[in-house]
């Protein structure tokens, strides 16, 4: 600034209605230049003269400043920010009030954004996509690190980005993010009626955000999520990249807002421009991300951002080549971004569907395509032809699809034969094991009214599939160890024993060696058995494991995790060969997996909570259904009128009273919660981690665990869930053992005697009786000595 212009001030000297103006003071910082002006208000470059450095200050409008709102969200957007330290994320400095004037001061970023590069760029630099993409990564990180820190941007857009002369990108703006523990503004709890309702609420300023970027469940004016960032950064990745938003609709003026939310509400996103060099799976990414249900996008912006960079550093031949592995015909783009349908239900509804994920097999790991294709049973075992154009299912009856003609052959299931094991595709026939009948039977399915025959006798065993010896049959025993065994024209050919119990037992496509899980209570092991020279080799422990199939006669891909489900490949020759994890989901488990063509198939059980409190103190019962969204885990009643319950979206323990307030305890468990328990102030929880499991307990609002021991713990249980005593059950040596535990110290104590397989337990108020839920759901009461009270079922 030229040091011979004074500065002035326009107003009453000192007050909120003074216009800023070059040289004019604002606390302790001098303005020098305005740099930008926006609805909230305007951004200066000013001097600070007590740290001796620039700083930009944003100031907001004074029409604003006099709301309780406009303060509280500049106060959230500080906080948010000066949580954050990254090299992507613009540095707050400070926050206040002067003379009536709500500010920011912020770390200086000279440069431009990237939405005045993206506008002023030529058709030339728009073809440098690897260009653009690193920046948008670079970008995306930043948003990255705020949401580990539980900070929620909320209006991500590429004028939120800034450019450096340097080349630095960062994201700033924070101005509409809000806190894990800061309510969203009230706008966003409000049911839109009808769309005249959100064009009138964006004329207003109601409407938080940038619509043209704004997510579908933003438009709808649910609460914003991770989710809603990434959809989001998806919008403005695919405009640096393709020179156009996917969602831009041809009418103007609040017609383009109506046009916007119809092109959101069916996704439909276009086809790339016929010019562009960006490679396909860039594309496929990008479409995952802007899906319209929250449910089908990424699980994190990390792993959108890893998906990103994997597949700008394929070579564009390579990209192309896996885009004619597709199997199916082409069909609308809502059907291919599709997922998993959710529904409402109890406690925890199981969402079942057997999905396809298009795979390509060659290095680098290609991105994975999941596409919902119907609903099945949920324990639907699956069976594809070689060719992947038939898909047979088998659960309470047998079904067959073409997936090419979209027909479907329908076998109903006698009560006598309702528990079928295992299914196999072969020619025009399907052969089918049962665990209520030891023959193997087929159903010639292409023939209309065919019958399930038998076409053995007794196998003395379950029937898992044929190999080049013979069939592959699992005789069980009354308890571990079973036998395997290969069952030829003669009698048994080759055996093995089982440790554990087994589960999931298939052939490999050269039908020369079989894998299967071997199951412990908390992990499996993959076991594979060379069927020539009746050698095996196992995996290390998987926690979680829940489906394994080949893919060819060196590979398999697993299925684990109950939490975050995963899908991971791995090479086995005479050894295990490093896993690859090739996708991941966002909640529940897959169940069956098949391959066949270069499709993947699982039935994908997708839970959805929802948790319901019930008045104590009404007899009644009157209900409140909470958020599911939010309330992941209930964990005890705190209280007569609150209890605690644990957020999956930042692992905190929460309390909530019967109001519907809600209040942060400072508590996080880090790691899902198993059961939870209280004794007098301790919360007493046993947790699930992808590594182990946990028990801990905290006195309730400490942030600190008083004691935390790594114990395979099944639950913990205090007296009626309020006090001593206390017990844990815990599996040791392959048993559920049931022991005394002291609350303050997590010290173990006697055992209780019991000789049942458990799953759950309880214990009675006056500490008297310990139930629990043994086998075959008999409830078992024992005295603390392990004395039998009663059983019943």
């Amino acid at each position: 600034m030229d040091d011979a212009v004074a500065p002035t001030l326009v107003g009453t000297p000192g007050g909120a209605g003074e216009e800023l103006i070059p040289g004019a003071s604002l606390g302790r910082y001098r303005l020098n230049a305005r740099l930008g002006a926006g609805a909230m208000g305007e951004v200066w470059s000013a001097r600070d003269p007590q740290l001796d450095r620039d700083v930009a200050i944003k100031v907001v409008h004074p029409r604003l400043a006099r709301s309780v709102d406009a303060s509280q969200r500049l106060l959230r957007e500080a906080r948010a920010m000066a949580k954050l330290s990254h090299r992507a994320v613009v540095t707050v400095h400070d926050a206040g009030e002067v003379d009536g004037r709500l500010f920011l001061a912020m770390e200086l970023v000279p440069g431009t954004t990237l939405g005045q590069l993206l506008r002023e760029r030529t058709p030339a630099q728009r073809g440098d996509w690897q260009k653009w993409l690193a920046m948008m990564i670079e970008a995306g990180r930043g948003l990255a690190a705020a949401h580990r820190r539980g900070v929620l941007h909320r209006d991500f857009k590429p004028d939120n980005v800034l450019v450096d002369s340097a080349g630095r990108v960062c994201v700033g703006d924070f101005g509409l993010a809000t806190l894990n523990d800061t309510p969203a503004p009230a706008s966003t709890a409000i049911a839109v009626e009808s769309l005249q309702t959100l064009m009138d609420l964006t004329s207003t300023g109601a409407l938080v955000g940038t619509p043209a970027y704004m997510s579908p469940e933003q438009l709808a004016l649910e609460p914003a999520t991770e989710k809603s960032d990434q959809f989001a950064f998806c919008v403005a990745t695919y405009e640096a990249l393709y020179g156009q938003r996917p969602f831009a609709p041809d009418a103007q003026g609040l017609g383009a807002l109506a046009a916007l939310a119809a092109a959101m509400d069916a996704c439909e996103v276009p086809d790339p421009p016929s010019d562009s060099e960006v490679p396909r799976l860039i594309y496929d990414v990008l479409c995952r991300g802007l899906a319209r249900s929250v449910s089908a996008r990424w699980p994190t912006m990390d792993d959108l951002l890893m998906a990103l960079d994997g597949a700008g550093k394929l070579d564009r031949a390579a990209a192309a080549s896996v885009r004619r592995m597709t199997p199916f015909p082409a069909r609308t783009q809502r059907a291919r971004k599709r997922f998993v349908a959710v529904a409402a239900g109890s406690v925890v509804v199981a969402i079942v569907a057997v999905v396809v994920v298009v795979t390509a097999w060659p290095r680098p790991t290609p991105v994975l395509k999941p596409r919902r294709l119907f609903d099945a049973p949920m324990r639907a075992s699956l069976a594809i032809s070689d060719d992947g154009r038939y898909l047979a299912t088998a659960s309470d009856r047998l079904e067959v699809y073409d997936l090419v003609a979209k027909t479907t052959t329908t076998q109903a299931l006698p009560p006598s034969l309702a528990d079928p094991i295992t299914i196999h595709l072969q020619d025009d026939a399907l052969l089918v094991s049962f665990r209520s009948d030891r023959r193997l039977f087929r159903w010639q399915y292409a023939d209309r009214g065919s019958e399930l025959v038998p076409i053995t006798g007794d196998l003395g065993g379950y029937w898992f599939g044929r190999t080049v010896l013979g069939d592959l049959v699992l005789r069980p025993q009354p308890s571990p160890p079973h036998r395997l065994a290969i069952r030829g024209a003669e009698g048994d050919v080759r055996s093995w024993p089982t440790r554990h119990s087994v589960d999931l037992l298939e052939v490999s496509p050269d039908r020369q060696r079989f894998t299967y899980l071997d199951v412990d209570r908390f992990h499996a092991r993959i076991i594979v058995c060379n069927v020539i020279e009746a050698g095996c080799i196992e995996s290390a422990p998987i926690a979680g494991a829940t489906a394994l199939t080949w893919i060819d006669g060196t590979t398999l891909v697993y299925a684990s995790g109950q939490s975050t489900p995963t899908l991971t490949r791995v090479t086995v020759t005479d050894h295990f060969g490093p896993s690859e994890v090739i996708y991941t989901g966002d909640s529940g488990w897959y169940g069956f997996l098949v391959h066949g063509g270069s499709g993947l198939y699982m039935v994908d059980l997708a839970p959805r909570p929802r948790t319901r409190m019930v008045r104590r103190d009404d007899d009644s019962s009157s209900t409140q259904d909470l958020d599911a969204s939010t309330t992941n885990a209930p964990l005890v009643w705190d209280s007569a009128t609150a209890f605690l319950t644990w957020n999956r979206t930042n692992d905190a323990i929460e309390r909530r009273s019967l109001t519907g307030s809600v209040e942060l305890t400072g508590m996080a468990l880090g790691g899902e919660p198993i059961n939870a328990t209280r004794s007098n102030d301790l919360l007493i929880a046993a947790v699930r981690r992808t590594d182990g499991r946990d028990v801990l307990a905290y006195r309730i609002g400490e942030p600190k665990p008083l004691w935390r021991h790594e114990l395979s713990t099944l639950a913990v249980r205090c007296a009626g869930d309020t006090g001593p005593p206390c017990y844990a059950a815990i599996v040791d040596d392959r048993r559920e053992r049931l022991y005394a535990i002291d609350p303050m110290t997590g010290t173990l104590g006697a055992e209780v005697p019991i000789s049942r397989r458990m799953e759950d337990f309880a214990v009675a108020p006056d500490g008297s009786r310990i139930a629990f839920v043994g086998a075959h759901l008999y409830i078992v009461e024992v005295a603390p000595d392990g004395s039998l009270i009663s059983t019943m079922k």
